[in-house]
């Protein structure tokens, strides 16, 4: 493979503590255990619960010794939902999902977008993604995907590039190069803009888009 040695260093982008998951809801509802299965209930009880003795009213639902129903999301209720930021939901969740990263990414990517330049055509994208290792780590190409996707959207959007096809965008952010660090506060995105000054990229260009 070529080494790409005709390019001019244009502009960093870094977005430090990148977020890593979207927010879904607002708050989490409860969901309490029950004898039947339905909407909101956990039709099992643990097997550490079991002996406690509980009650069941009229609808189905464990009662504890106060009468209240037993919460069975403990953890998280309250909270908001969230929805990692990865490209496995854009292949196996649903819809909804997929816009609610859409959504969430390009609001994060909106007042960033706005203060860059507008870089010279072709451009030329290299990205980093500065993370701690461990077993829950996306595939670099799965956080890529995502946040390179919906940031050249957003570029678009602002006019920083008219839009993100071959002959204008040479080579996308998407396949990261990982970077190991120590601390969640060193988490991090870096993507650097170039300008591609292969001449063979400058003649397709002169043909096609008639420049």
């Amino acid at each position: 493979m070529t080494k790409m040695t005709n390019k001019e260093f244009k502009f960093e982008l870094v977005l430090d503590n990148y977020p890593l998951t979207a927010i879904s809801s607002n708050s989490k509802k409860p969901k309490y255990y029950s004898s039947t299965p339905g909407r909101g209930r956990v039709n099992k009880l643990p097997k550490k619960m079991e002996k406690e003795g509980y009650s069941i009213d009229i609808e189905g639902y464990y009662l504890d010794k106060t009468m209240q129903r037993v919460v069975a999301n403990t953890k998280t209720v309250g909270k908001p939902g969230t929805i990692p930021i990865n490209a496995q939901v854009f292949y196996v969740g649903k819809p909804f999902q997929r816009m609610i990263i859409k959504n969430f990414v390009q609001e994060y990517l909106d007042p960033f977008v706005a203060k860059m330049p507008v870089i010279d055509y072709p451009l030329y994208m290299e990205s980093e993604v500065h993370a701690v290792y461990q077993h829950r780590l996306p595939d670099m190409n799965n956080i890529g995907y995502v946040w390179d996707k919906i940031l050249t959207d957003v570029m678009v959007k602002h006019g920083k590039i008219v839009d993100d096809s071959p002959l204008y965008l040479t080579r996308p952010g998407s396949a990261p190069m990982y970077c190991p660090v120590e601390t969640e506060e060193e988490r991090k995105i870096v993507i650097r803009f170039y300008k591609d000054l292969r001449p063979e990229i400058v003649a397709a260009r002169q043909l096609h888009l008639q420049i």
